[in-house]
């Protein structure tokens, strides 16, 4: 019984875990999964369980995948930057790196269509996933995983030139993304290249990732502090992974595989 609790409010998690006892009066035994990162409110909704169910004691058992515990590795979410860039090309030739897979489970906060017409540029072996959810990632082998905010019209999209179309894009990414980090959907980000001209095309008052970043975090200053625990700093995609933190909203990361900075890349 999946009760989707991770995400809600501690009284509405426990009361939610509650009417789940209540449907089933006659069980004597109760298994719950619980989130490999420790979201929502775990230690509540133990008790809640415990006290609706007249359960007297509560075990624990540590479950890995087979071949390793691959769960810990962390979520980030990868903003697709301009969809007329060099962006979406980035992604899907980094992603298709073992040492990026290996090391955090990636989805692409973006437009689907564009990043299908990337894998076929580059011709990447990866197939897409696309979710409207991040709960619906699956994270299987050979496969990018791509939230698709369906906010791009690539018949119409001009390529490799600044429009007001792609920078208002590249802007619903990123603030998607730190919307997603601040309710600890995922646990960090990484950001592929934007356009600012075309940032400023789109009406869009703030001019790049760092300034968009805070913005939508609700900094008031460079020097100020997030309510969250939000972090920036710049380094590989691939070692990203080990700049997010457990225990906290999310910190956030920027950058891209080293693979990407070659020319080769683009």
């Amino acid at each position: 019984m999946d009760t989707e609790s991770r995400h809600l409010a501690r009284d509405d998690a426990t009361e939610r875990v509650r009417g789940t006892v209540a449907r089933r009066p006659g069980a004597t035994s109760w298994f719950k999964k619980i989130d490999s990162t420790l979201r929502g409110h775990v230690g509540a909704e133990i008790v809640a369980l415990l006290e609706a169910g007249r359960l007297r004691t509560a075990g624990h058992v540590r479950l890995a995948p087979e071949g390793g515990d691959g769960m810990r590795r962390p979520i980030l979410g990868v903003t697709m930057g301009d969809p007329a860039g060099v962006g979406p090309e980035i992604i899907v030739r980094a992603a298709a790196e073992p040492e990026v897979r290996g090391t955090s489970r990636p989805v692409v906060i973006g437009s689907a269509s564009t990043l299908g017409e990337a894998l076929a540029l580059v011709g990447s072996p990866l197939r897409l996933h696309g979710v409207t959810r991040v709960a619906e990632c699956r994270w299987r082998p050979g496969t990018l995983e791509v939230l698709d905010l369906a906010n791009v019209d690539m018949a119409t999209l001009p390529r490799a030139r600044v429009s007001a179309a792609a920078g208002r894009a590249a802007y619903e990414y990123i603030e998607t993304a730190v919307d997603l980090a601040k309710d600890g959907t995922i646990d960090g980000i990484v950001t592929a290249p934007i356009n600012k001209e075309a940032l400023a095309a789109a009406g869009m008052p703030h001019s790049g990732h760092t300034t968009t970043r805070r913005r939508s975090a609700g900094w008031a200053s460079r020097a100020s502090t997030s309510p969250w625990g939000f972090r920036s700093c710049a380094c590989p995609w691939t070692t990203a992974p080990r700049s997010t933190g457990r225990g906290r909203a999310s910190r956030t990361t920027r950058a891209w595989s080293r693979l990407c900075r070659s020319p080769s890349a683009c």
